[in-house]
């Protein structure tokens, strides 16, 4: 198709629909997290603007307010706005690395940002009882492990790795607030409920979402999976579609929650009694140790149990994660896809294998967008189990393709006991062959983030941004 004429602006300052683009991704260089600026030019009037995600870890609300004012300018200079407009703001998931700033940074956002419509996953709709029951019963499990790490300081130096993992959920880095990640979606929620604003739930398979405007982009639903053994699993296997569970939490019970929880307490914590196998009139001088007992550790269970809350901690992560909304933006003339998987882990990928998207009167398979994908944002900050190898990145097969990874490395590898493998080495070799060398890390420590190739392919840096530009 015909290059649209070089970039211009009107006399207030507005980019006018002759730019030289027909769409800018920009990724935020801000630490490990996600925020994406979408940007569509539009004839006769300001460009559409899509922000997916505000948040990250470990930044406080200096910095995420001084990034919520970078994207404020850059809206109001292009919009030729007096307040800056977002058409579509895209909460991805109840985590704080996409969220936070919509807490930390949220004086700006109330009053110098108009919302359009507010575009959240299926899985946030409280109004279905099943919904919150899940909702109710992943805080209650978060809270206990929370309440656990803090009155036992011996077990919280000892599931450091479970501290780690619970930062996702956790509460702001500072005082801007108390607010909750929770608290983040449910803002979202209000504004998108306001007068003059749009609240919209996303399920995967409902017909593709127009751009108002925008000429030849529509938008597909992904995910997060209907299928509820899909929706809970970082990885599927024949006994989860037996056991009939809705979420891991379903399967180990709240009572086993709070038996975890009991067990750290003191020993005299008439709670912790509670969770002893035996009663308090079964002495202890009534058990014989084993003979090798000390000789042969191996034997010892004492802190075998502690693992429980390691997998517990990582299936309140990994289900939150697969209850991303995963959005796919078609160019329809061209066939040209840009896909943002957002966190989505195994089971939202391998439910795109069955799911079928409506295209006019016919249906069309949802794999059939990845092998037209020039664009990835890579899901998770590109963690092992957040990209399928067979029937995912093996189908992105277009020699335009660019991948985007939104990550600060070394806030990566401070997490845990032995830090976070982020990016997966074998992942990222894969991406870097598929894209012909053409992935971009936003970490703001890299001095050069964009390769011959990339910057070939229309990627350019800055030191707060980096720009994937699509003419």
């Amino acid at each position: 198709m015909a290059r649209p004429a070089r970039k211009s602006r009107s006399s207030n300052g507005r980019m006018s629909a002759s730019s030289d683009f027909r769409m800018r991704v920009r990724m935020y260089r801000h630490g490990l997290g996600d925020c994406f600026l979408l940007t569509f030019p539009r004839a006769g009037q300001a460009p559409f603007q899509i922000l997916i995600d505000c948040g990250a870890l470990h930044r406080n609300a200096a910095e995420m307010t001084a990034l919520v004012e970078e994207i404020r300018d850059t809206i109001k200079r292009e919009n030729g706005s007096e307040n800056a407009r977002l058409d579509v703001v895209v909460g991805t998931h109840e985590h704080k690395d996409h969220l936070s700033g919509f807490n930390q940074a949220r004086d700006i956002f109330e009053n110098e940002f108009d919302f359009g419509e507010v575009w959240l996953a299926w899985t946030e709709d409280l109004s279905q009882k099943e919904i919150m029951a899940i909702k109710k019963a992943r805080r209650k499990a978060a809270e206990k492990i929370r309440e656990v790490m803090r009155l036992n300081a011996n077990l919280a130096a000892s599931l450091d790795d479970v501290s780690s993992l619970m930062a996702f959920s956790a509460d702001d880095d500072d005082g801007v607030g108390t607010q909750k990640v929770s608290d983040a979606l449910e803002y979202l929620k209000e504004r998108g409920r306001r007068r003059g604003s749009k609240l919209r739930f996303l399920k995967p398979g409902e017909e593709p979402r127009a751009l108002k405007d925008v000429d030849d982009v529509r938008v597909f639903v992904l995910g997060p999976p209907l299928d509820p053994i899909l929706l809970k699993s970082s990885e599927v296997t024949e006994a989860m579609k037996r056991d009939g569970t809705i979420y891991h939490l379903a399967s180990s019970g709240l009572s086993g929650v709070e038996a975890l929880a009991a067990a750290a307490r003191a020993p005299d914590d008439p709670l912790a009694l509670q969770a002893q196998p035996f009663s308090s009139a079964v002495s202890k001088k009534n058990f014989k140790k084993a003979p090798n007992y000390e000789k042969e550790p191996w034997r010892r269970i004492d802190g075998d149990w502690m693992s429980a809350f390691g997998q517990l901690a990582l299936d309140l992560d990994n289900d939150t994660n697969n209850s991303s909304l995963v959005l796919a933006f078609e160019f329809e003339s061209t066939g040209e896809v840009l896909l943002f998987a957002a966190d989505a882990q195994v089971g939202s990928w391998l439910s795109w294998r069955k799911l079928n998207l409506k295209d006019g009167r016919k249906e069309m398979p949802a794999l059939e967008l990845l092998g037209r994908t020039v664009f990835y944002k890579v899901g998770h900050h590109c963690s092992h189990n957040a990209t399928l190898r067979n029937n995912g990145l093996e189908l992105m097969q277009d020699d335009r393709l660019v991948a985007f990874i939104p990550l600060d490395v070394e806030t990566a590898r401070k997490q845990g006991t032995k830090g976070w493998e982020m990016p997966a080495k074998p992942l990222l070799k894969a991406l870097k062959k598929h894209t012909g060398d053409k992935v971009v890390i936003s970490d703001a420590s890299a001095k050069n983030p964009v390769s011959a190739e990339a910057h070939k392919a229309g990627v350019v840096a800055t030191d707060t941004y980096i720009d994937y530009v699509l003419r």
